[in-house]
């Protein structure tokens, strides 16, 4: 099996099925419980409460992006080449500047208090002081699969999953406050952020070379550019929607997108994957990338046929309060084949290729703001489906560019 896996893809076999099997292990059992957990949410929450919990969520993760949040992707890059020394280094650096991000959520809790919305004002206080200390677990997770321990990293990150949203669910069993339940979600991720940390702290001797040292703190520093740009324009989707659409309308965009997201989030493992592979191996050109992307976008078209077929089915049981979600489900798996951009992007980072990625970032998010506003403005919730899928391939199509320019 793994001959003929190495002979049809030209890869190390044994390397991505043995890593690939804990990270999608990982990816799997989260999706499985975030199901769950939004199925719970969904049922017991009016669509108006449902959507103001979710819009919380994602100003969490949008403010959350003003951070060093590219130290992770250093950790990674120098634990692969077995420089474990720079994990002390990138918290330190990280527990700096989630000052930024502290800082924008209390300015948003300021303009919500002004104009008297206490629930999201007092929302953003809650983001401002718990989200910070949750950015450790990325750096942990970051950590221990650039040193490839797929299996270590499959069991914190799925213990945190259980941890988050067992008590989220038990929460959202007693009480119906959204103030409490966010509280309850930011709380359990700060928490898991902080055993993250104890967990994966090592003494190693701190001496590093000064050259080193700045060009993972370079990393650091575009990488996080980079994400800022990509994290607004990933997350101005909800706030135009709640601006726009209200409340109700968001708890059925968050339905429809949450299946898709964790779909496309299981193929973010590929950068797991090839990163710490790119950085040790200097044969893999650009041709060699497109012949194996062809391989990837047959597989995911097929896949995402079989999604497509099985999604009414499945929304039906699972999410009934919400019969209008399943179309836009299926429009939203129409992305799937795009995600072979992963596997460029994933390239290019090795390849330091910084004003390349920037451009890319750049272009992408600048199509998804525009294409997302207008297609709200004009089509409601089809537009802001339809953005997505639009923006997918728009980056494939960049990356692209770029790998082979």
């Amino acid at each position: 099996m793994h001959n003929l896996i190495e002979k049809i893809f030209k890869i190390d076999s044994r390397y991505f099925i043995n890593g690939g099997f804990w990270l999608l292990t990982a990816q799997g059992l989260t999706i499985i419980i975030s199901m769950v957990g939004t199925i719970i949410f969904a049922h017991y929450l009016t669509a108006n409460d449902f959507g103001i919990y979710r819009y919380l969520i994602s100003l969490a993760v949008l403010f959350g992006s003003f951070s060093l949040t590219g130290v992770g992707q250093a950790i990674l890059q120098a634990a692969a080449k077995h420089d474990t020394w720079y994990y002390a280094f990138g918290n330190r650096r990280t527990a700096r500047f989630n000052l930024i991000s502290s800082s924008i959520a209390l300015s948003a809790a300021a303009y919500y208090a002004i104009f008297d919305n206490y629930l999201l004002a007092i929302g953003c206080v809650l983001i401002a002081l718990l989200q910070p200390i949750s950015i450790y677990f990325l750096n942990a997770l970051a950590f221990l699969h650039g040193q490839k321990k797929f299996k270590e990293a499959t069991c914190l990150q799925t213990t945190r999953s259980f941890f988050i949203t067992l008590s989220s669910i038990a929460a959202v069993l007693i009480t119906h406050d959204v103030l409490i339940l966010i509280m309850v979600f930011l709380g359990c991720q700060a928490i898991a952020g902080y055993v993250s940390w104890r967990h994966t702290r090592r003494t190693v001797p701190e001496s590093p070379e000064p050259a080193k040292l700045a060009r993972y703190h370079s990393i650091a520093i575009h990488t996080s550019l980079r994400n800022i740009i990509v994290g607004t324009a990933a997350r101005l989707d909800a706030v135009i929607v709640l601006q726009q659409l209200g409340a109700a309308s968001l708890a059925t965009f968050t339905i429809a997108t949450l299946l898709p997201e964790h779909i496309k989030g299981a193929f973010k493992n590929l950068p797991t994957l090839l990163i710490p592979r790119f950085s040790s191996r200097t044969e893999i050109d650009a041709p060699h990338l497109a012949k194996h992307s062809l391989k990837g976008f047959v597989l995911l078209t097929v896949f995402t046929g079989i999604v497509i077929l099985i999604v009414p089915y499945l929304y039906e049981i699972i999410f009934p309060k919400y019969p209008e979600a399943a179309l836009y489900t299926q429009i939203l798996a129409l992305a799937f084949p795009a995600s072979i951009y992963h596997i460029h992007q994933s390239w290019l980072q090795t390849q330091k290729a910084e004003k390349a990625l920037y451009s890319v970032n750049v272009l992408t998010s600048g199509f998804q703001i525009i294409a997302t506003f207008l297609g709200i403005t004009f089509f409601g919730l089809l537009g802001a489906v339809g953005a997505k899928v639009a923006t997918n391939y728009v980056q494939l199509f960049t990356l692209m560019y770029y790998t082979r320019k």
